[in-house]
């Protein structure tokens, strides 16, 4: 939504979004402007597969990220695709093969290469005897002005998984990386707390 703003302000493009973070009433206005043809472009989440928004005049379609959609969500897309043109974007690997039977009524393009001037990312599996190596390299991309981010399996501890829980490993870096500003992310978290915690790490 912000990068089609920015791109399309001088253009007269009228350009919305529907997502949690808009109040019950700002998506009710939306909805009846987007039907009433006073908006030109709609953004958001699945949200915007509810039955109540009226897609009189659509004619361009954009997926991001198709895989991530249940089966419900996918049979409405097909409800909006017919006599639209659809675009589809989709960060997995899909063989050539799999792509002909999934996709063989669409023309298919490949981004094989990195943009211009985007580091390589190196990855490393590492064993736990490792954490010591772990924090030192951690403290020294902080140090440079840089941030990091860790995925755990599990939000909390779990009896039958012998698992770092995020919640555990947050703890333990705040004393492991001292000084280090240490956040918590979860999905059990309320969206205020999530939100507060995500704009935090955006803004360093």
């Amino acid at each position: 939504y912000n990068t089609a703003k920015a791109r399309m302000t001088n253009m007269g493009v009228k350009i919305e979004v529907i997502n949690r973070l808009r109040s019950k009433a700002d998506i009710e206005r939306i909805k009846k402007d987007f039907s009433d043809g006073k908006i030109d472009m709609l953004c958001g989440t699945h949200k915007l597969l509810a039955s109540d928004i009226d897609y009189k005049n659509l004619g361009l379609l954009i997926i991001d990220e198709e895989q991530r959609f249940g089966v419900s969500h996918k049979e409405r897309l097909k409800e909006l695709a017919k006599g639209v043109d659809v675009l589809t974007l989709s960060a997995t690997p899909i063989p050539r093969t799999l792509a002909l039977i999934l996709y063989g009524d669409l023309d298919i393009s490949v981004i094989d290469e990195l943009p211009p001037g985007r580091q390589k990312i190196d990855t490393y599996a590492v064993k736990r005897n490792m954490d010591e190596r772990i924090n030192a390299f951690i403290n020294k991309e902080l140090a440079s002005g840089r941030q990091a981010y860790i995925v755990c399996p599990l939000v909390e501890e779990n009896e039958e998984l012998d698992l770092k829980s995020a919640k555990e490993f947050a703890e333990e870096l705040t004393t492991t990386l001292a000084g280090v500003r240490v956040g918590l992310l979860h999905g059990k978290m309320k969206d205020a707390e999530k939100t507060k915690v995500m704009d935090s790490f955006k803004n360093k």
